[in-house]
């Protein structure tokens, strides 16, 4: 990873968003100081203790305040063959929220970072490089010390755990229970749902309803199917109780929805 420009303690007003749904076509490295409200890869991770994320060029992503200003660290590197390699080495998880146990110390280095960065002193290309070798040496142990995405469960089952998280996202049409979901890893319901809010920090349920109801608008929005359908579409056997669902998710009945087109 090459640097390329960084910045330390920056603020935003309350109106701050920053949405990206092509990604960014480089490496983005933020330390968030602030409660936000990230959408990585169209899952919402909701950030309330200072943490570290790392996003890649290609993820689709936006971010902004959960309340008051946002503030953070940020760093903007050209990725380069092997990042991919040294990230999974260090047991860095990209396009996820890492908390942090030190965020202070990590907050120091993007100083000192952006210090030698500007700076026309002798070698401060090396010392930047050294510095930032050591900051993910430091952001690989929070990582090993992570409470909200740590790693409960065998690489196996982590992995079939994300596939069903993708599926559910991908083809909200073909949600199934969540017995179904635990017998494909061979998990009692109650261990099933434990360890997938571990590893992703949110419910299965919340993740089938965002699935669900962000299926509904696109139906809502691109089609003229009718109210019934669309309910059986994303897995409600009543049009009754999809709809006071939905109202309950969004403030408006499907049909004032469509209407607000």
């Amino acid at each position: 990873m090459k640097l390329g420009t960084i910045g330390y303690n920056y603020s935003h007003e309350d109106t701050f968003m920053m949405d990206r749904p092509d990604g960014i076509g480089c490496g983005v490295m933020l330390l968030v100081k602030t409660p936000a409200r990230f959408n990585i890869s169209h899952i919402n991770y909701d950030i309330r203790q200072k943490s570290i994320v790392i996003l890649s060029p290609e993820a689709p992503h936006y971010y902004r305040a959960l309340e008051g200003v946002y503030t953070d660290d940020w760093m903007y590197f050209t990725w380069e063959d092997g990042d991919y390699d040294m990230f999974k080495e260090l047991g860095i998880p990209l396009d996820m929220p890492i908390p942090l146990k030190n965020p202070d110390e990590l907050s120091f280095l993007y100083k000192s970072i952006a210090y030698e960065h500007y700076s026309n002193g002798a070698f401060h290309d090396e010392i930047c490089a050294n510095y930032l070798q050591i900051l993910l040496y430091k952001l690989a142990w929070n990582a090993g010390n992570m409470k909200n995405v740590g790693r409960p469960l065998s690489k196996k089952n982590t992995d079939a755990l994300m596939h069903i998280r993708n599926k559910i996202f991908d083809f909200p049409e073909e949600i199934r229970d969540v017995g179904y979901y635990a017998d494909s890893l061979n998990m009692s319901m109650s261990g099933f749902q434990h360890a997938y809010k571990k590893l992703f920090g949110v419910s299965l349920m919340t993740d089938i309803n965002n699935s669900r109801f962000g299926f509904a608008k696109q139906l809502l929005l691109a089609t003229d199917m009718h109210l019934k359908e669309i309910a059986d579409k994303c897995g409600y056997e009543s049009e009754y109780s999809f709809m006071r669902q939905f109202k309950k998710m969004f403030g408006k009945t499907p049909t004032e929805f469509r209407r607000q087109i």
